[in-house]
């Protein structure tokens, strides 16, 4: 058994807002995190501690792969497209072993990074909104960052609402 919080989490969505429209307007200030992402690929979920959360960490050995997309259709570890896996979820079945509530040990687990700062003219009251659109399995936000390991959602979009301090 791991001993990794996300791992074994039977909440799944704590701590996210309830879902709402994608294409609701807003006149809130809007920081787009698109672009390169450090990524990581685990060959399970408990294969890597979480010292990437660290302000220093050196994401010098990982890949990059572009955000939005979907990992597992971007190359890199054999440089030929889907280097880093395949889809798991075909018309066909599952490609592992169906026993809820447990977790197959082989569960290939991708790590992103991204490290910004807000823009200097960003309101310093209140707090801001992080809108994860297309996260598949789970995610969470780890110290100045967020790795893809919690908050499982069925829609695909947890919206998280943090205080400024990222």
């Amino acid at each position: 058994m791991s001993a990794l919080p996300w791992y074994e989490d039977v909440s799944p969505g704590r701590g996210t807002l309830p879902p709402r429209a994608w294409y609701a307007r807003s006149d809130a200030p809007v920081l787009s995190l698109n672009g390169d992402w450090a990524f990581r690929l685990s060959p399970t979920a408990d294969a890597e501690d979480e010292s990437f959360t660290a302000p220093d960490f050196d994401a010098g050995g990982w890949g990059t792969i572009a955000v939005p997309g979907h990992w597992v259709l971007q190359g890199k570890q054999g440089e030929a497209p889907g280097g880093y896996g395949g889809p798991a979820y075909t018309n066909v079945r599952y490609p592992f072993p169906v026993d809820p509530p447990r977790v197959p040990t082989e569960n290939p687990t991708g790590d992103h990074l991204r490290r910004f700062d807000l823009p200097a003219d960003w309101p310093a009251a209140g707090g801001a909104v992080l809108r994860l659109d297309g996260v598949e399995s789970c995610a969470s936000r780890r110290r100045a960052s967020w790795s893809t390991r919690r908050s499982s959602s069925r829609s695909g979009s947890p919206t998280r609402d943090r205080a400024r301090s990222w």
